[in-house]
């Protein structure tokens, strides 16, 4: 997953559905990495945090 022009909080990834009950007790809301690009496996999922303040015709990609 990159998200063309920003930069985003990973706060937790998984594997399997997801389920906000039990992951939520599991974000990393204290020091979260910040990255521009993230691998997500095949069954997998992630919660990212990102400030949309960088306006134009950008791009969301999921290879």
């Amino acid at each position: 997953m990159h998200l063309h022009g920003f930069n985003f909080y990973v706060l937790a990834q998984g594997f399997g559905n997801y389920d906000a009950a039990t992951a939520t007790s599991s974000f990393n809301l204290v020091n979260p990495q910040q990255r521009n690009t993230l691998g997500v496996l095949v069954g997998g999922w992630a919660v990212i945090r990102f400030r949309a303040n960088n306006p134009g015709k950008l791009i969301f990609v999921i290879i």
